[in-house]
């Protein structure tokens, strides 16, 4: 047996550590074929950055059971709708408000080894990936009997859960619209879950001089083929377009927009002269806040994102987008978002790059977060599917991808 002290967003040099990136590597390893889960709170934010390594152990002949707290206001019908289209079992556990079912338990086990996480991280993207965290992951040796005892346990504690009979429940997807109504579930389409960030405006480590928040590491991109289990609803009273433009159906209910990013979108990064901003398409207007006259020459809007960048934080940042309109003096009619140096730093000078784009459900503050993923990144090329729609921009922005879903 060989245990060792997790902790979270940071590790003992000061470098992100996350509870998730150890999950994710844990599941691909493909040296186990059980994996039991089980959480007090599990939200869509979590299951959906898991979604892609659960379906593919599952897809692998691997079998998981999961066990969350149900009626404790925070654990979600997204959260079990994901684990469910991953091809995990799911049972819910209800003491009825007498006492909080509060277990954070992780195992994965195999032929001759296993694997489990026992500590504070709950199945959310702040448990794993955001919030002070700290957890004791243990590596076990089956073919050693101590070891093969203590997973036993393990084993045994799990399967107490189901003798809960009046408490422990099997979970279906057609159930939960039920168990919303029933308060044992949240809909996050109408009680979204805070963005913390928005408290937190940012520094670390200890050396750094005091500052009213900490730096926290980013969560990465949603699973890209989740594009139905969270979707917005479209804004109260239809959508108004500015500029007369004919938005596609699916935009007013789409809760991503992903597009690849052109050498142009690129161009102005920090220390480059002139404004970070990226040329967009006239169809996916809709997807943004609706802009307006407000004293300046353009119509436009501000509107903040959360910015997750891939190596270590996740930030505050201020968007405008604007239409540039058409006649003398005016130049080309167009689109763009100018969206800050800080996101164009983490783009590739040559584009190809793609800019994805979640707008959250209603009250999120901020309401839209935002991620590049690089052609290296292992969801690249089925986030790239989704961009199924060319257009050549006007200028110097040239050909892109995009899409809605």
């Amino acid at each position: 047996m060989r245990s060792t002290f997790h902790q979270q967003p940071f590790g003992p040099d000061g470098s992100p550590q996350t509870m998730g990136g150890e999950l994710t590597a844990e599941l691909a390893t493909g040296a186990y074929k059980t994996f039991r889960i089980c959480v007090a709170y599990a939200t869509g934010s979590g299951t959906s950055r898991l979604y892609g390594g659960l379906r593919d152990f599952v897809a692998s002949g691997g079998v998981i059971e999961a066990y969350v707290g149900l009626r404790n206001g925070v654990t979600s019908a997204q959260a079990v709708e994901h684990l469910l289209l991953a091809g995990a079992s799911v049972w819910g556990f209800d003491t009825r408000g007498t006492v909080l079912f509060h277990p954070k338990v992780y195992l994965l086990r195999g032929a001759t080894g296993a694997w489990v996480a026992v500590g504070s991280s709950n199945l959310t993207a702040e448990g794993l990936y955001r919030n002070f965290e700290t957890n004791i992951l243990t590596q076990l040796n089956l073919t050693d009997e101590p070891d093969a005892s203590h997973l036993r346990a393990l084993e045994d504690w799990f399967a107490s859960l189901r003798t809960f009979v009046n408490h422990c429940m099997p979970l279906s997807a057609p159930a939960l619209q039920a168990l919303v109504a029933g308060g044992q579930l949240i809909d996050e389409l109408t009680r979204p879950q805070p963005q913390r960030l928005g408290s937190l405006p940012v520094r670390h480590p200890a050396a750094a001089a005091p500052g009213p928040g900490i730096r926290v590491p980013a969560a990465p991109p949603p699973h890209p083929q989740l594009q139905g289990s969270r979707t917005v609803q479209p804004r109260p009273g239809g959508v108004q377009v500015p500029g007369g433009a004919v938005p596609l159906p699916a935009a007013t209910g789409a809760q991503y927009f992903a597009m690849t990013m052109s050498a142009f979108d690129c161009s102005h990064r920090t220390g480059v002269p002139g404004t970070a901003e990226v040329s967009l398409p006239d169809d996916v207007v809709v997807f943004f806040p609706p802009v307006s006259m407000q004293g300046r020459i353009y119509p436009d809007a501000y509107f903040d994102v959360v910015l997750n960048q891939p190596r270590g934080k996740a930030e505050i940042v201020s968007y405008r987008i604007w239409q540039r309109p058409p006649g003398s003096g005016t130049g080309h009619a167009d689109w763009r978002i100018n969206v800050r140096p800080e996101t164009v730093d983490l783009t590739a000078p040559a584009g190809g790059d793609i800019l994805l784009v979640e707008r959250l459900p209603a009250g999120s503050d901020p309401p839209y977060e935002v991620w590049i993923v690089g052609t290296s990144d292992p969801n690249y090329e089925s986030l790239l599917a989704r961009c199924n729609r060319d257009v050549q921009a006007v200028g110097a922005a040239g050909t892109k991808r995009y899409g809605l879903f």
